[in-house]
């Protein structure tokens, strides 16, 4: 008694899953009601008309109507927010199994039981996979390649191999070596560092990835991550053009670098004032991302990040450091100060999210030696006593102009009922 369930023709749900009356659900409750019922309609093509080969191809239904549904629900709310909520499902759930002894592949190669297979890396991973070649490509390549799919395949039962061969030749653009994702198990470590040349106005970003030993899996391989990443202009706040043949598009604002090896990188021109860079944007692939920010940049990126989620991971960054390295909490109260009068009114569910004060159990997680619940739990409470005090009126006026019934949509009244709690 899962959520719910495909079967063909009749698809059956969980109560929790399929009722809502928006008097008395709570919106949490209303959105997942609406991605379960998405996710089981997706599957009539990505699960049932074209369906898997063998029970080792499950994250290739699973993980792909995943993502579908995922991308649907931010169509319906907040993108960012809806982000922001998947990658903390990421984080929670399929990390931890990919750290531990129960880490395997994408697309296991064994099981004792078949239940077994039903796990956060087959489903959440299996997303993110399709999530990163779908930023590859972007929608309208993507959109191509799953027309392909589905012409080539509909009415078979096929394999992992066929949908990246369908998504490839329906693109352009080969992707096999996406397969590597796949096929080995362990959550990537991605480490980067960025060198201003003032004289030459360059700006060179260098990566290097690492995937800690696995005892089944000897022979574990570089993957390839789109590195989604933006520059902007440390004094005017203004995102740069990039240029860089290595991008996978040259010349636009938004670009993804494709870091497929050990170690490379990559070099912007026309880099007129030192920059900020913005790295990952929107969570761009499962890895752990390493970038020795200062808390001045991150103050910036609070201020100036065009993407939501990035917008949110800076606060997050600046305010683990608050508690947990004793930074002063100064330069996060101003970056907020200036950036949430505009957000409110343009994203209300964002604005309420940027107040999310690491929680005592994750502030926990984060330390490996002399961790003391009593000491956190007291500098926790002087941050929320710091926070109140200072943006006390701010609040108080926020709250006293914001109005759930007057939103005609119901996304709006969700994001002014979560920033008004």
């Amino acid at each position: 008694n899962m959520g719910a369930m495909e079967n063909k023709g009749l698809n059956i749900f969980n109560t929790s899953c399929v009722l809502a009356d928006e008097e008395y659900t709570t919106d949490a409750a209303i959105m997942r009601v609406q991605s379960v019922i998405a996710h089981e309609y997706f599957h009539n093509w990505t699960g049932n008309r074209i369906t898997c080969r063998d029970w080792f191809q499950l994250c290739l239904k699973e993980g792909l109507t995943v993502f579908r549904d995922q991308s649907f629900s931010e169509d319906l709310q907040s993108a960012a927010v809806q982000r922001i909520d998947d990658v903390a499902v990421l984080k929670s759930h399929q990390f931890p199994e990919d750290a531990g002894p129960l880490s395997h592949p994408p697309r296991p190669d064994h099981f004792v039981e078949i239940n077994n297979f039903y796990t956060a890396t087959v489903y959440e991973k299996g997303a993110e996979i399709n999530r990163m070649m779908s930023t590859l490509l972007g929608k309208e390549k993507f959109r191509q390649g799953t027309d392909e799919y589905f012409r080539r395949h509909d009415g078979q039962a096929v394999t992992v191999e066929d949908w990246v061969a369908a998504l490839s030749a329906g693109s352009g653009v080969d992707l096999s070596a996406f397969l590597t994702w796949y096929n080995q198990p362990g959550t990537p470590k991605l480490e980067a560092k960025g060198e201003y040349d003032a004289a030459a106005q360059t700006y060179r970003l260098s990566f290097k990835q690492s995937l800690k030993a696995h005892p089944k899996y000897p022979n574990l391989k570089a993957v390839p991550i789109p590195v989604a990443l933006a520059l902007f202009n440390a004094k005017t706040g203004e995102q740069y053009t990039l240029q860089s043949e290595s991008l996978f598009v040259n010349g636009v604002k938004d670009g993804v670098y494709l870091f497929d090896q050990d170690e490379a990188a990559i070099e912007f021109t026309g880099v007129t004032e030192q920059p900020v860079v913005s790295l990952l944007r929107n969570f761009s692939a499962p890895v752990n991302l390493v970038f020795d920010y200062s808390d001045e940049e991150l103050a910036f990126l609070i201020q100036h990040e065009t993407n939501g989620f990035n917008q949110w991971q800076a606060t997050q960054t600046l305010l683990e450091r608050i508690l947990l390295e004793d930074h002063s909490a100064d330069t996060y109260i101003q970056a907020i100060q200036s950036t949430l009068p505009e957000l409110v009114g343009r994203d209300p569910l964002l604005a309420s999210r940027l107040f999310d004060v690491p929680t005592e159990g994750y502030l926990g997680s984060r330390i490996d030696q002399n961790y003391a619940p009593a000491d956190i739990h007291v500098k926790r409470e002087a941050l929320l006593n710091r926070l109140a005090q200072e943006l006390g009126a701010f609040w108080k006026d926020t709250y006293l102009t914001l109005d759930p019934d007057l939103q005609k949509e119901f996304s709006l009244a969700m994001g002014v009922r979560a920033l008004k709690n």
